[in-house]
């Protein structure tokens, strides 16, 4: 359902910053899309993982 969304929201012009469990499932549309979609690795059910995460990073 995510990446339904995520596929409108870049279908219309916007860009999508998109945080994903398993790396790969939105390969596709990061190809079709280039750099309208900015993507993270981001387990959150991974304790180290979220520490790892930082938003406020540039």
């Amino acid at each position: 359902m995510a990446s339904r969304i995520t596929r409108r929201l870049l279908d219309r012009g916007d860009r999508v910053a998109a945080t994903v469990r398993k790396p790969g499932v939105l390969d596709d549309l990061q190809a079709q899309y280039g750099s309208g979609l900015w993507q993270a690795n981001l387990d959150l059910t991974n304790l180290k993982d979220t520490k790892e995460f930082d938003i406020h990073s540039n």
